[in-house]
């Protein structure tokens, strides 16, 4: 993207700097480590004195070793990729959305999450009207407050951020002094991570303006929706995709292609997004939009190839709904609670779990590495 380019008009941001850990907001680790050294010089001052002299030993002799070797790399990239899902959440606190924000801080702390990923609907109910609008904060910052969640966001667009042309406010809030962990270059980006010995690739987009429902609906802009909808997202993604030269590629919207809950499927998804995903071996697709968690799949057969659809729903973050079509054929589990999705992603296989607002694991499964 030119850098004169305003982020709020930009179309579409791809950032493929190899991330080893993401370091833009280390604060969440860095106050989990500072809060236990402030337990242990408290409860325990003599051994926290001699522990100290041992560490000055420790770092004396390293300094040496470095000395000796230049060549030595002692930084050693994470064996796996964990990070949580969140979608439709953003409601004031209220609709169990602080109970989920809790459980989130829960989870996170154990599984030392590097970064959180919205599927949309991040402020209800619609959107924000400016980048000092008081949802930045009832909704999100003074929500999300434990120590394992300072880490990077990365959010994408939900019809109720569309609403009123008002979504670029939450692009703009991501240089907004304010703004420690948000991440929103753009409608639409992609980012890369790169491990110890595999790399994942993370594309987010922007579904609702592939939706010609909302064009006519008098809560949004037909003319910028319509232009929107023009820039050439499908074009960029497939490209994303067949570019990649990531082990994984996982891909993120607002809407489902399929839904086992009251939105039904998004026909309109099926013609314009569901194959590319399909002919471009995405791993996963990840949404929300219907307030519960689900996991669909379907197979294809591309020239002689069956290919596995994988799309997972996490939109419980705040409210929810309780209408459910267990008969949906491609519905391999549906369920209502408030929660969010946990992932893990290691060289060899993609563990999604299904985490509800007391951190238990409602639903676990595993995805392996396509050959």
């Amino acid at each position: 993207m030119d850098a004169s380019v305003p982020l709020a008009s930009a179309g579409h941001y791809a950032d493929h700097e190899t991330v080893l850990m993401p370091s833009r907001i280390s604060s969440g680790r860095n106050a989990r480590v500072a809060s236990r050294l402030r337990k242990a010089v408290k409860n325990h001052p003599f051994a926290f004195a001699v522990g100290a002299l041992v560490c000055v030993g420790v770092v004396l002799v390293l300094a040496h070793t470095l000395k000796a070797s230049a060549s030595l790399n002692l930084q050693a990239s994470p064996e796996s990729c964990k990070f949580v899902v969140l979608g439709d959440y953003g409601r004031n606190g209220t609709s169990e959305q602080k109970a989920v924000a809790g459980a989130m801080g829960k989870y996170c702390d154990d599984k030392e999450c590097e970064f959180i990923v919205t599927v949309g609907d991040n402020f209800y109910d619609g959107g924000v009207e400016t980048v000092q609008n008081v949802q930045f904060n009832s909704s999100y910052e003074h929500v999300y407050t434990a120590d394992s969640l300072y880490v990077p966001w990365y959010p994408i667009l939900g019809n109720h951020d569309h609403k009123w042309a008002r979504y670029h406010y939450q692009i703009d809030y991501t240089q907004f002094t304010n703004a420690k962990r948000w991440n929103f270059p753009a409608r639409y980006y992609s980012k890369d991570f790169s491990y110890q010995n595999f790399s994942v690739r993370l594309i987010f987009i922007d579904t609702t303006v592939m939706i010609e429902d909302y064009w006519n609906d008098e809560d949004y802009d037909y003319n910028q929706m319509k232009a929107m909808n023009e820039t050439g997202q499908m074009d960029w993604l497939r490209t994303e995709v067949r570019d990649s030269k990531a082990d994984w590629n996982i891909v993120f919207g607002h809407h489902p292609i399929y839904s086992a809950s009251s939105h039904g499927d998004t026909k309109e998804l099926w013609d314009s997004l569901l194959p590319v995903l399909v002919q471009e071996n995405v791993d996963a697709y990840f949404s929300g939009h219907d307030h519960n968690m689900q996991y669909l799949s379907n197979d294809f057969t591309v020239k002689g190839t069956v290919k596995t659809f994988r799309q997972f729903v996490s939109g419980a973050g705040s409210d929810l709904d309780f209408k459910l079509n267990q008969g949906h054929p491609q519905k391999e589990y549906a369920k209502t609670f408030s929660g969010f999705a946990g992932l893990i992603v290691s060289r060899d296989q993609l563990v999604v779990e299904f985490v509800n607002a007391k951190n238990g694991v409602e639903y676990k499964t595993t995805i392996s590495r396509r050959a």
